[in-house]
């Protein structure tokens, strides 16, 4: 599933976003600027003024009414306070490159819904997660390019970051009709300008064929229920805005790192841990595999997914793969190839051999409510130009097909391989299945690869009740018509044995 797999990568992203706008995010409001009214021991609880600028960056969001703020520093972790009990700010931290202190998650939540963003060193989004386990994982990076720091500070070193994520969100909003293609962008209510120089104008087609439906639905579902919405890269800037208030927090009361960690670049220093837990073989710590980006985690386990079971090999393990599952069929293995019209109008003879697919979803972890199908049959390579011609049921589950007109078959043999491409209409989660059908030269009922007497021969004998096997049986009509007669079927075997269309009476010339 190479191609769901890539699908796939994308609309776990988008199932994300639902729930990040499911919490009202979008409508967050606030400013920047030093922290303040703050003490400065080791482990910390302290008040937070009204106006504080994280309490004035959550003021006209879902999570008003922030009052304090928690730190631990001997677990690294911070918590947001607030009245309501049902609201959730809290995550972890870390010593920098460089000696700072830098957001390595953030967990959001409110009344049962909650998102976890985890962040590398150098503040790029690795995943995000939703609390019923829907995860979008970024892609994996060298760790060269995954943590080293930008030179700019706040919200824009966030932006700098995660260029691919917000060029990512900048998309969903241009399927939307939302438009956030300027240089610049305000972050509502907080007076903060960032700089969007290095984000594309708007997705790629690919992106845009993988995630409009998916989006769509979901914009269009939030609009009903919650308020107008201001577009997803704005979720994204105003999270990272709160995120760059919190990390100013934290710098402002943790006392300076003693022992800085090294750059990337700076030779490292002592002796290797005496013992690490590498799953993958590759000599580097599975925690720090993830963390950098070098390997994903998209269950949150702590276990790099490299190590986890895949069963269907398409890069998504079992547990984070919400591909649909698909299963598909023909109503017979092999078919006829198809008479011309004006040769059949000529002989007066018509042919009538249809075949049909079908498929079905068997498993669907989002449990749509209906699908729609894409079929495509490619011939093959050595019978480009043979075509099966649908005469019903497009769009669905179940389709009927022509064969492809003389001379359809391959001469080397090769089958047409079909294949079906399902997408659910509610969630947009998408499943593949394929098979193989083969066309036999018109009237070869003893697959012998060429038509001639000994095709014939079968034909009477069947006519006369002399055979009786049901494949035979089904071969010796050719036709198609439900009945085996020498005067017609013979008839049809005659005109390709004598090659009287000159397109050949055997696979092989």
């Amino acid at each position: 599933m190479t191609s769901a797999a890539s699908r796939s990568v994308y609309h776990q992203f988008t199932a994300i976003l639902s729930v990040l706008l499911i919490l009202n995010l979008h409508v967050w409001l606030g400013g920047c600027g030093n922290p303040a009214g703050i003490a400065a021991p080791v482990n910390t609880r302290g008040v937070l003024s009204p106006d504080h600028p994280l309490v004035r960056a959550l003021e006209n969001s879902a999570l008003v009414g922030a009052t304090g703020f928690e730190i631990d520093s001997v677990k690294s972790t911070f918590q947001v306070i607030f009245v309501d009990e049902t609201h959730r700010l809290n995550g972890k931290y870390a010593q920098g490159h460089g000696g700072d202190y830098t957001i390595t998650e953030l967990a959001i939540g409110r009344q049962g819904d909650s998102v976890t963003l985890t962040f590398d060193l150098g503040k790029r989004v690795t995943s995000i997660r939703t609390g019923n386990g829907v995860t979008w994982q970024a892609p994996a990076k060298t760790a060269a390019s995954s943590i080293q720091p930008s030179s700019a500070g706040g919200t824009q070193a966030y932006v700098d970051a995660n260029v691919e994520l917000l060029n990512l969100a900048r998309e969903v909003d241009r399927q939307s009709g939302i438009s956030t293609s300027g240089q610049f962008m305000t972050i509502p209510g907080s007076g903060e300008t960032v700089d969007l120089t290095g984000l594309a104008a708007s997705g790629s087609k690919t992106e845009a064929a993988l995630i409009g439906s998916v989006l769509l639905f979901i914009f269009s579902t939030t609009v009903l229920i919650w308020a107008p919405i201001l577009g997803t890269l704005q979720v994204l800037l105003s999270i990272f805005l709160v995120t760059a208030l919190i990390q100013q927090m934290i710098s402002g009361i943790e006392p300076p790192p003693m022992n800085p960690v090294p750059m990337p670049d700076d030779p490292p220093e002592g002796d290797p841990p005496a013992e690490i837990t590498d799953c993958n073989d590759n000599g580097v710590d599975d925690a720090n595999d993830i963390a950098d980006g070098d390997s994903s985690d998209c269950n949150g386990n702590s276990v790099p997914d490299d190590c986890e079971s895949d069963t269907d090999g398409d890069g998504t393990i079992d547990e984070c793969d919400f591909d649909l599952t698909v299963t598909a069929e023909s109503d017979r293995a092999w078919v006829y190839e198809h008479l011309n019209l004006q040769t059949m109008e000529a002989m007066g003879d018509a042919t009538n051999c249809l075949v049909a697919f079908s498929a079905a979803v068997t498993d669907d972890p989002f449990a749509n409510d209906d699908y729609t199908f894409e079929w495509s049959i490619e011939p093959p390579a050595d019978r480009s130009d043979g075509e099966f011609l649908r005469t019903a049921g497009a769009g669905t589950n179940m389709e009927t097909y022509r064969p492809p007109e003389r001379p359809g078959f391959s001469p080397s043999g090769l089958p047409y391989v079909v294949t079906v491409l399902v997408r659910g209409n509610q969630h947009g989660n998408e499943g593949t299945a394929t098979f193989t059908i083969d066309v036999r030269i018109l009237g070869d009922v003893d697959n012998s690869g060429c038509v001639d007497l000994a095709d014939d021969a079968i034909i009477s004998s069947v006519e006369q009740g002399l055979i009786t096997d049901p494949d035979v049986v089904d071969a010796a009509d050719v036709n198609c018509d439900g009945t085996t007669l020498f005067g017609i079927d013979s008839s049809i075997v005659g005109f390709v044995s004598e090659n009287l269309d000159g397109l050949g009476a055997c696979v092989s010339p």
